[in-house]
């Protein structure tokens, strides 16, 4: 001590014992309280180009090894997005390294990190003992063939005659020539006679595939229900398409999906979502209860607008883009899958005030992978009539434009009127015309709202409608006649 007064005096003393005992606390209290210290090594966040310690990578290693995420799920969002923030560096490293050695190493770590932070992927690991099948994350990016594009439908008993309308929309009527998977959880979600009833129609183009996803995740984990939505993005992973669209069996397409996947901003982003409605206003108890999760690898700026005005519904997912070659999407997407996992969507993501709508974009947002929406909110297409507020539009199929603004998609049966269809549509906005709606207003408590959406019929008030073209109206009467003939003959 004596040696120490006499190198750095004894105000310097006081200051080095007084930041040891600062270390010394924050050491005690980090390890005292589990969900602090559970984080606390994977604050570290390289510089992209910035090529770290192989024994600070081994160190991080051993950490995410010995502290596996575990429910309470809500507090484990930061947790999942920062380790697939590691998978993503790791695996960059890897793919850039010169030094054998150094490249299994990593590629080692990321399969195992991989597999402990999303073990719906461990299944591939144990079922495949030889040495070349225990890389899931590997695998799984081998089964997608490159450059390749395709639409994926999940489909259960419940939708067999949707998704045969949606076939008939894109083969017959459109003419797309994209390859099509019809995904499914086992026989329980889509029986043998309805997929052979699926593989009978008659349209142009090549043949329908099937693609069961429970012969490619660990079922013990994901635990499909029958016709649920959860299977969503599982499908558009297990899918061998690289660019994947995953359409819900109730869309259709004014527009051929094969021109939409080349159009340059959707290729930029490398995603696309659609924005859905903004009617429920208010419906949230707090808007920010389930985002302050999400942190902190999220990025702040784009959060607030996805509880503009607290409105409940904004992503639509009944129609989306993944280009899964780009490993920061491939990562969003597991981050997707990973909030529809059993035990997190039941804790989590469905008591959570219809939060599977949200799980799309936040899922690409914890990897931190960058998408592309369409300006305008979702609206309404069906019959216009005046009245004194101006042009009322009311219907029960919803409408969403592309990049452009132009109708691209709908969401709902446009052929239960038998031939008569809908001619006009409204979308939310502040652009001029039939962009400037506004949804009729739903009075009411959370329930009371609930209740009238269930009975399916919308409506929207602006100065002026919109009308579809000559195009759009013939591609709606072409499907009612071609859904028509298909009930008649094969009982779809």
């Amino acid at each position: 001590m004596r040696f120490l007064h006499g190198l750095i005096g004894p105000r310097s003393i006081r200051l080095v014992a007084v930041v040891c005992g600062i270390v010394l606390l924050c050491t005690i209290y980090l390890f005292a309280n589990p969900s602090v210290s559970d984080d606390f090594w994977l604050f570290y966040q390289p510089l992209a180009d910035e090529i770290p310690d192989i024994n600070l990578v081994k160190s991080l290693f051993r950490y995410t090894t010995k502290h596996p995420i575990h429910p309470p799920y809500q507090q484990a969002y930061g947790n999942v997005g920062r380790r697939s923030g590691l998978l993503r560096q790791w695996l960059n490293l890897a793919r850039k390294s010169d030094d054998s050695a150094a490249k299994d190493l990593l590629n080692d770590m990321s399969e195992k990190l991989a597999a402990s932070t999303f073990p719906f992927l461990k299944e591939r690991l144990n079922q495949h003992p030889s040495s070349q099948m225990q890389r899931p994350l590997a695998d799984l990016q081998a089964s997608f063939e490159p450059d390749s594009a395709g639409i994926v439908i999940p489909t259960s008993d419940k939708s067999v005659r949707s998704a045969a309308r949606l076939l008939l929309n894109l083969r017959s009527v459109l003419g797309s020539t994209l390859p099509v998977q019809i995904a499914y959880a086992g026989d329980h979600d889509l029986a043998a006679e309805n997929r052979e009833l699926l593989s009978r129609i008659d349209f142009p183009g090549p043949p329908i595939e099937f693609l069961d996803i429970n012969t490619v995740f660990n079922s013990s984990v994901t635990q499909f229900e029958q016709g649920a939505w959860e299977i969503k993005p599982f499908a558009a992973l297990a899918s061998r398409f690289e660019r994947v669209l995953i359409a819900d069996p109730d869309v259709g397409f004014f527009q051929l999906p094969d021109a939409f996947l080349q159009d340059e901003a959707i290729t930029h982003a490398g995603a696309w979502m659609s924005k859905d409605r903004l009617f429920w206003y208010h419906a949230y108890r707090d808007p920010a209860d389930w985002y302050r999760y999400i942190e902190p690898d999220v990025d702040r700026y784009t959060l607030p607008g996805k509880v503009l005005d607290q409105a409940l519904f904004i992503v639509d997912a009944g129609l989306a883009f993944f280009d899964k070659g780009r490993l920061d999407i491939l990562l969003g997407l597991l981050c997707v899958c990973w909030q529809h996992s059993y035990d997190v969507r039941k804790e989590l993501t469905y008591p959570l005030r219809y939060g599977s709508r949200a799980v799309w974009w936040r899922g690409l947002e914890m990897a931190g992978a960058r998408y592309v929406e369409p300006d305008h909110y979702g609206g309404v297409i069906g019959e216009g009539a005046h009245d004194r507020d101006g042009v009322r539009v009311c219907g029960s199929a919803l409408v969403h434009v592309d990049p452009k603004g132009r109708l691209l998609w709908w969401k709902g049966d446009l052929s239960s009127d038998r031939g008569k269809g809908p001619r006009k549509w409204m979308m939310e906005g502040t652009s001029p015309g039939p962009f400037s709606a506004r949804w009729e207003e739903i009075r009411g408590t959370y329930d009371d709202i609930k209740e009238a959406i269930s009975r399916g019929v919308y409506c929207m008030i602006a100065d002026e409608a919109g009308s579809l073209s000559d195009e759009e109206l013939n591609i709606v009467g072409r499907l009612v006649e071609l859904v028509e003939g298909t009930d008649e003959t094969s009982s779809v």
